[in-house]
C-alpha cells in the first residue's frame, strides 16, 4: 500500500519548551497515529529562532526564522524555500492558534501545496477560556491578548475560504459547522502503549494524584477545601494529596494548603516523566480529573489526563461529561461541576469499591485501547477526507 504524506504544522507553541510538555507528548502521539493509518507524517514547529522540520524517524532540519514571522504564524516563506520547494503534500494538518491578518495570507498559500487542508481546534468554543485568561493577565501580557483575541474574533471567519474542514475537540454540545465551515468532531486520544500499567501497593492511606499544567479549571483548590473540611470535623483516615506539574495557579495551591494546616498532605512535586512519573502512579489510589470546568462555562470535554488514568488502571474522580466515557463507567466518581469542596467520604467509599475489584482494574486498560486511543479519533478525519 502506497503511504500518503501529511504535514503536521504547529504554530503558537515552542514543542522544546517544559511548559508545553503536555502539548508536545499530544502532538507526537498524533503523528504515530497517523502513521499507523498509513500517513508518513513531517512534523514543522518553532522554537527559539528556528523553524524545525521533523520527519516520521525523528530527523531534524532547522531553519532560522525571525520572531515577528512566528508572532503573527506568518511561515510560509519557509515552506516555500525549504521543505515545500519540490513537494506537495495529500494533506496539511495545522493545529489552529490566534489568527492574524498574515496568518491568513499563510493558509491561502499552504492550500497550493496540499490536496486538503485541516485547522485542529484542539478546544472548541475557545471564547470564554481566551477571556478568562485575558482577565487573569496583567500589564503588557494583557494587551498583547487582547489585541490577539481581536484579530482572531476578525480573522477566523475567512478561513473557511481556504481549508476544506476543520477538526474540533469540543467543550459544549456538538458541532458539524463552525466558523462557517464543516467540522468533524473528534476528541482527546492516547498511544495506549506508551502508558505502564500501575502496579497497585497495598498500604495504610489513601494517595489522590492529579497530573496535569495547572489551570483554575482544573479545580484542584477543591481538593485541597474539601480535605481541610474533612479533618476539621474530625475525619481519621490518613489521605495524601500528590500534584505533579506547573501553571500559573500553583502557588495560590501552595497558600491555600498552607492556610488549611495540610503542608504534610499536599505534596507539590513539580513536573515528572518517565520512571519517576511512573513510580507516583504505582503509588497512587484515586486520581483527580478535571473538577472545575465550570470556571470556563465547561460540561463536556476530554482530558488527556482521563485517557492516561484508564491507561494505567487508575480510577480518578471527574466533574466533567465526556463523549467517549459511558455514564455506568465503574472506575470513576462524578461529582458536581460547581465550586463545592470535595467530598472526601464519597472519595473514600469509591476507593472501598475500587479496592473490592481490584482484580477486575485491567478492564480499565482494555476500554482505553477500544475506545480512546488517537487511532480511533484521527480515523474520524481521515474517513472526512473528500474524494
Amino acid at each position: 500500500m502506497n503511504r500518503k504524506s501529511i504535514l503536521y504544522i504547529v504554530p503558537g507553541v515552542d514543542l522544546e519548551a517544559l511548559k508545553f510538555i503536555g502539548v508536545k507528548s499530544k502532538i507526537k502521539q498524533q503523528c504515530t497515529a497517523f502513521k499507523n493509518l498509513e500517513y508518513e507524517p513531517t512534523l514543522l514547529y518553532f522554537t527559539k529562532g528556528n523553524a524545525v522540520f521533523e520527519d516520521a524517524n525523528g530527523k531534524k532540519c532547522c531553519y532560522r526564522i525571525s520572531d515577528f514571522m512566528v508572532m503573527c504564524n506568518h511561515y510560509s516563506y519557509v515552506l516555500r524555500k525549504h521543505i515545500l520547494k519540490e513537494s506537495k503534500f495529500d494533506v496539511i494538518y495545522v493545529r489552529k492558534t490566534v489568527e492574524t491578518p498574515l496568518s491568513l495570507y499563510t493558509s491561502s498559500k499552504l492550500r497550493t501545496y496540499a490536496e486538503c487542508l485541516i485547522y485542529e481546534v484542539p478546544t472548541y468554543p475557545y471564547d470564554t477560556e481566551y477571556e478568562t485568561s485575558i482577565k487573569e493577565s496583567k500589564g503588557k501580557t494583557k494587551l498583547v491578548k487582547q489585541v490577539g483575541f481581536i484579530c482572531d474574533k476578525l480573522c477566523r471567519i475567512h478561513l473557511k475560504k481556504h481549508i476544506d474542514f476543520f477538526a474540533i475537540i469540543c467543550n459544549f454540545g456538538k458541532y458539524n459547522r463552525i466558523f462557517g465551515a464543516s467540522a468533524v468532531m473528534i476528541s482527546n486520544g492516547i498511544n495506549v502503549s506508551e502508558y505502564k500499567f500501575r502496579k497497585w501497593i497495598p498500604k495504610s492511606k489513601i494517595i489522590l494524584l492529579a497530573v496535569a499544567n495547572i489551570q483554575l479549571w482544573h479545580g484542584y483548590d477543591r481538593v485541597i477545601k474539601g480535605l481541610g473540611s474533612y479533618y476539621a470535623t474530625g475525619g481519621t483516615i490518613d489521605i495524601e494529596f500528590h500534584v505533579v506539574g506547573e501553571g500559573r495557579v500553583k502557588e495560590d495551591l501552595v497558600k491555600l494548603a498552607a492556610n488549611q494546616n495540610l503542608n504534610k498532605r499536599i505534596i507539590f512535586h513539580g513536573v515528572k516523566s518517565g520512571t519517576d512519573l511512573d513510580e507516583l502512579f504505582d503509588s497512587a489510589d484515586i486520581g483527580i480529573s478535571v473538577i472545575g470546568g465550570y470556571r470556563q462555562g465547561a460540561h463536556y470535554a476530554s482530558p488527556i489526563k482521563v485517557r492516561e488514568y484508564c491507561a494505567r488502571g487508575l480510577p480518578y474522580v471527574t466533574a466533567i461529561n465526556d463523549f467517549d466515557i459511558p455514564d455506568d463507567f465503574t472506575w470513576n466518581l462524578c461529582i458536581p461541576n460547581d465550586d463545592t469542596p470535595l467530598d472526601i467520604a464519597s472519595v473514600i467509599e469509591f476507593y472501598s469499591i475500587c479496592v473490592s475489584r481490584k482484580n477486575d482494574i485491567y478492564e480499565m486498560r482494555l476500554f482505553a485501547e477500544k475506545k480512546l486511543s488517537w487511532e480511533t479519533q484521527l480515523e474520524k478525519v481521515i474517513n472526512h477526507l473528500p474524494g
